[in-house]
């Protein structure tokens, strides 16, 4: 669970394959905050998540797949309207007794991306008057918070690689990838907002943010010292990290769909990943 417009980990679990909507219903509900809206992507598409949602009185916004869903939304993506309140009812094969709820109002929206692209959204933000239909556009692209977040996690910090194969050292791997990237988020994000008003200010060309490469691998190289070593505060050691951040910051260029990640300081935080310490 990320908190997209804070840009940090809410809640990370680590189990045996199963349905994502399990992991919602056992592990995250309870961490669903006050006035927030829940992003979700098309396997989320569930009458268990949305009668969760209805249920608990906290509103959702679900990328829709554009078959094979609920008949109700079949009929929607074959029209021509964009905007449209309906009642989807509980599947005969619904086994959830926890969900007493025998039907769910919805709100179906199309949006229509920059490439021509119509994605398909249902959410419980039922006032249409209070949620006008083309604000669903920039709600749709906060998705990408969470994307480019699983990005990092693979490509940068790899995640999906273990230093062993029994459990437990599979979850330290894990958990401690899940806090390095806190700490980073945690400590970035002030400075971040410090370096795009400088750009501002200045007039260049392109805003400029701090590179994740870099700020993981200066991450990695004093996590152990953050955590056990008495000598230094942990105050000192953030200003000597949002210094070492802010030397090498990459540009936001617009349209761009990827941005060029520096190899070397990928190369030196998977030395930290796999070195045994003495």
């Amino acid at each position: 669970m990320y908190d997209v417009l804070n840009e940090v980990p809410i809640n990370a679990e680590i189990s045996h394959r199963q349905a994502e909507k399990n992991f919602v219903i056992d592990k995250h509900q309870h961490l669903y905050r006050e006035n927030a809206i829940v992003l979700y992507d098309r396997r989320y598409t569930d009458y268990a998540i949305i009668g969760l949602h209805n249920m608990l009185q906290k509103d959702f916004i679900i990328r829709c797949p554009s078959s094979q869903t609920f008949s109700e939304i079949e009929k929607f993506i074959a029209s021509k309207k964009t905007d449209s309140l309906v009642v989807l009812k509980k599947p005969r094969n619904f086994t959830n007794k926890n969900l007493s709820l025998c039907e769910a109002q919805v709100r179906l929206i199309k949006v229509e991306l920059p490439t021509g692209e119509i994605e398909i959204l249902v959410t419980s933000l039922l006032n249409q008057e209070k949620y006008p239909l083309d604000e669903f556009l920039w709600l749709y692209h906060q998705r990408w918070g969470i994307e480019t977040y699983f990005g990092r996690l693979k490509n940068i910090l790899d995640v999906q690689r273990f230093s062993s194969g029994f459990s437990q050292e599979i979850e330290q791997d894990f958990f401690s990838i899940i806090l390095t990237s806190s700490i980073e988020s945690i400590i970035s994000k002030e400075d971040e907002m410090q370096l795009q008003q400088e750009c501002f200010e200045k007039g260049t060309k392109y805003q400029y943010k701090i590179n994740k490469s870099v700020s993981y691998a200066e991450i990695a190289d004093v996590v152990v010292d953050l955590l056990l070593d008495t000598n230094k505060s942990a105050e000192e050691i953030f200003e000597q990290l949002k210094i070492t951040f802010r030397r090498s910051p990459c540009a936001i260029r617009p349209n761009r769909s990827f941005e060029r990640k520096k190899r070397g300081s990928n190369l030196r935080l998977r030395f930290h990943k796999y070195r045994k310490r003495t």
